[in-house]
C-alpha cells in the first residue's frame, strides 16, 4: 500500500511562487520584444547579441546570465537556487512566449504598423 503524500509545505509554496513569477517575467519581457516599443537595459543587450549571433533572445539571455554567474567565482559567492533558476526560466519563458505570440502587422483599425520586429 502506498503512503499518502505529505501536505505541501512552505517550501513548495515558495518554489511555486518563484517559478510562476520568473515565467511571468520572461513572458512579459517577450511581449515587450514582440511589441517593438522598447526594452529594459539587459534585454537591449540580449536583443543586440541575438541579432548579431543569430541565436534566439532567450538563448542569449541564458548564456549572458551564465557568464555573469561565472564572474561570481572570484568573489567566492555561491548563487542560490533562485538565482540559477532566474537565468534559465526567464530565457526559456521568453523563447516560449515569442514562439506562441504572432507578429503584429496591422492595428485593429486596419492601418499598418511599423516595427523592426515585424519586417
Amino acid at each position: 500500500m502506498s503512503e499518502p503524500l505529505p501536505p505541501a509545505g512552505p517550501l513548495t509554496r515558495r518554489l511555486t511562487q518563484l517559478y510562476a513569477g520568473l515565467a511571468l517575467y520572461g513572458a512579459s519581457s517577450a511581449l515587450l520584444v514582440r511589441a517593438g516599443l522598447g526594452l529594459e537595459p539587459w534585454n537591449v543587450l540580449h536583443q543586440g547579441l541575438a541579432e548579431r549571433s543569430g541565436l534566439s533572445i532567450g538563448v542569449v539571455s541564458i548564456v549572458v546570465g551564465a557568464a555573469v554567474l561565472l564572474l561570481w567565482i572570484p568573489l567566492r559567492q555561491r548563487p542560490g537556487l533562485g538565482t540559477v533558476s532566474n537565468v534559465f526560466v526567464v530565457g526559456l519563458a521568453m523563447d516560449g512566449t515569442l514562439a506562441l505570440v504572432p507578429r503584429r502587422t496591422a492595428w485593429p483599425c486596419g492601418c499598418r504598423c511599423w516595427s523592426p520586429a515585424s519586417s
